[in-house]
């Protein structure tokens, strides 16, 4: 399995270790791009990956994927930041700030330049570093604003809050396998998990 998020996957591993303790189940995570890739070629049976509506995840032919629901993302700021006294933060306040966020090539990445860009601006982006919880370290020292996904991370430490962002930002969170690999038991069994588990986080398979 390739791209686990950090709210879904440890569930899905241990339900799929309860339930077929016979199946030799292993986890790498990497960006969805690769993990794409890496099924496409056999190399990997199944990857939990994610895309945005203004940036989709380009799928080969000859993969099938099961939609789990969608992936809000908050905007993560210091408490004594003017943005923090808002319900709610339209898009155009995020101009001229700096910014905590995951390197270029990064689906995530992406995202957060093409947006900003359409606001009027190119992101100062000060802070590129590829686990969230480190970004939220970084904010938390007063260093900048991040964008991060709600099952990429767990409970806010003291001084950081977040705030919903207008629009919202979503991502689209989905399973991908090869086609030809759709009737194999384990292949079945783990989709199963993974919509159980995704309906019991909230986000519903469509």
């Amino acid at each position: 399995m390739v791209g686990g998020a950090r709210g879904l996957m440890p569930g899905v591993l241990a339900d799929l270790r309860q339930r077929c303790p016979e199946l030799d189940v292993r986890l790498l995570e990497c960006d969805p791009y690769p993990a794409a890739e890496l099924v496409a070629r056999g190399e990997v049976d199944l990857a939990l990956v994610q895309d945005w509506p203004t940036v989709p995840l380009s799928v080969q032919e000859g993969l099938s994927r099961l939609d789990l629901g969608t992936d809000p993302v908050d905007l993560l700021l210091p408490a004594e930041d003017e943005l923090a006294e808002l319900v709610a933060v339209p898009v155009q306040r995020l101009r001229g700030r700096r910014w905590i966020s995951v390197p270029p090539g990064n689906i995530c990445h992406d995202w957060l330049v093409r947006t900003l860009r359409e606001a009027g601006e190119e992101p100062d982006v000060r802070y590129q570093v590829g686990e969230f919880e480190t970004q939220i370290a970084l904010v938390a020292a007063g260093l900048g604003i991040g964008l991060v996904p709600r099952l990429g991370r767990g409970a806010l430490p003291p001084g950081v809050v977040a705030r919903p962002v207008v629009p919202e930002p979503t991502r689209r969170v989905y399973a991908l396998w090869r086609t030809q690999a759709s009737r194999r038991p384990a292949i079945t069994e783990a989709l199963a998990v993974m919509r159980e588990r995704s309906a019991l986080l909230g986000a519903p398979a469509r």
